[in-house]
């Protein structure tokens, strides 16, 4: 799912009747449960040796995206823009890490997945937004080869 689309649909649950004020409070604690939460699980993991569960962790994981998905709705930022954002600093920041794995695939670019000849719609770091008249992918840039020109 696109991120701009879950902040849509997130934000139809909002509630009309808080003000600014009431609305940053309420998504800004809930994020900070939320993250307490998943905290919690992870120190429950590594020092009373309870596996983590995965329902769980997606569960307060979601809870923590519906949060940031109000939040920043109410106060007029994209969550593309902080996607956008995050991936502009670590590029930044951390020029030698995997996000930087592109092995020279640009839009435009013809690439297989599974067997598959896809169009290379967009990139956000090492991820491949592909599509061709069937299908539309998200994928790693490492689960895809670059096709020679034809």
């Amino acid at each position: 799912m696109e991120i701009s689309k879950y902040q849509e649909i997130a934000t139809r649950t909002h509630n009309d009747e808080l003000n600014l004020n009431e609305s940053i409070t309420c998504y800004g604690l809930g994020l900070t449960q939320s993250t307490g939460n998943v905290t919690d699980l992870i120190k429950q993991h590594m020092f009373c040796n309870v596996p983590i569960d995965k329902g769980i962790m997606i569960n307060e994981l979601s809870e923590a995206l519906w949060n940031i998905a109000n939040l920043t709705n109410v106060l007029g930022i994209n969550l593309d823009e902080i996607a956008g954002h995050s991936v502009n600093t670590i590029l930044m920041n951390k020029p030698n890490q995997t996000i930087n794995l592109d092995n020279g695939i640009k839009q435009g670019d013809k690439v297989l997945f599974q067997g598959s000849k896809y169009l290379v719609d967009g990139s956000i770091g090492n991820l491949l937004l592909i599509s061709n008249d069937k299908d539309d992918r998200q994928v790693t840039v490492q689960d895809v080869k670059k096709v020679d020109k034809e």
